[in-house]
């Protein structure tokens, strides 16, 4: 959700979980790009980041849903946290949540055997 990651991306099975996650191959990644044009396109619009958009567009959901964030740098901490800022209105959660229900996301979140252990 970020806009980092492109279809050029590769990742490593000893060093990176994401390397067995179906979402994360790089045929789902270029199927995948769509949601990310959709963040960066709304991003552009408030003088934002993907990640700041995507975080306050799952906290304008619904009261109870807590993101969880990756944080392995002070940037990204940093980034994350001025998406509380962000505001995101009942209207763009409609609006981002229409361009979204357009694209079909492809691979699983998780691989399967995680998925298993829930």
């Amino acid at each position: 959700m970020t806009g980092t990651i492109d279809t050029t991306t590769k990742f490593d099975s000893a060093t990176d979980l994401r390397a067995n996650f179906p979402r994360f191959t790089q045929e789902a990644i270029k199927a995948n790009m769509p949601v990310v044009e959709v963040l960066r396109s709304f991003a552009a619009e408030r003088n934002a980041i993907p990640v700041q958009v995507a975080l306050a567009w799952l906290l304008g959901q619904k009261p109870w849903i807590v993101s969880i964030p990756g944080m392995d740098k002070i940037a990204y901490i940093d980034d994350n946290i001025k998406s509380i800022d962000l505001e995101i209105t009942a209207a763009d959660v409609q609006a981002i949540n229409a361009k979204m229900a357009q694209i079909q996301v492809e691979g699983g979140r998780l691989a399967d055997g995680l998925l298993s252990m829930s």
